[in-house]
């Protein structure tokens, strides 16, 4: 109730609540933009440890994916593949995260193709 614009859901992504964050990037992939792609970045990349902050890195990636779909991320796109790419490394063979690092290796490669 307290967020009513996208800026205002952009800075909840730092939340530490799980559940918080994970609609936080629900939002922001329905109504931002290219401007928020760094911050989404930031949120996909954030350690996971349980369930329910693994759903909030899942819909970050959803996000950004949503964005990239409806505008160019330009030249930002780049340094997040990067991240993007050092999370799946340091994780590689971690069951929890198998699943949505997947979907941010796809999305890292199109990232890295705009």
């Amino acid at each position: 109730k307290a967020c009513r614009d996208v800026g205002c859901w952009a800075g909840k992504l730092a939340d530490p609540s799980a559940p918080v964050r994970d609609r936080a990037a629900l939002e922001l992939g329905r109504a931002g933009s290219a401007a928020n792609a760094a911050v989404l970045g930031d949120a996909i990349v954030r350690q996971v440890g349980d369930p329910a902050e693994l759903a909030a890195r899942y819909h970050a990636v959803l996000a950004l994916g949503w964005i990239a779909g409806r505008e160019k991320i330009g030249a930002a796109g780049a340094p997040i593949a990067e991240k993007l790419d050092a999370m799946i490394a340091a994780e590689r063979g971690r069951t929890l995260t198998a699943g949505v690092n997947e979907d941010a290796l796809r999305l890292a490669t199109r990232l890295r193709r705009e």
